[in-house]
């Protein structure tokens, strides 16, 4: 695998955005995110895909988030109770 084609993100909170999607808030474990990107929710037995919608990088907002940098993505087609604290947003692609 290739760590900087594909990412990781450790979820620290969720919040749902009425008519938007759900908020997901963590660190950026590595790798690449971009606006577009499909990605997978895995948490014990679950799993949830959905798509990337909006991120916020906080107050930097450099091009593109850094290894550990705390990352806050909208994702869209995965609800607010899908996802918990602990849960791991990933690239779909990386699966394969």
């Amino acid at each position: 695998m290739n760590r900087y084609s594909h990412f990781r993100l450790t979820v620290r909170e969720r919040f749902a955005v009425q008519g938007r999607g759900t908020l997901v808030d963590g660190s950026l474990d590595w790798g690449v995110i971009n606006v577009g990107d499909s990605v997978e929710v895995h948490g014990g037995e679950r799993c949830a895909q959905g798509v990337i919608t909006g991120m916020d990088l906080g107050p930097w907002q450099r091009q593109k988030p850094h290894q550990a940098q705390r990352v806050a993505l909208l994702l869209r087609d995965i609800e607010a109770e899908d996802v918990q604290p602990g849960d791991i947003v990933m690239s779909v692609s990386e699966l394969f």
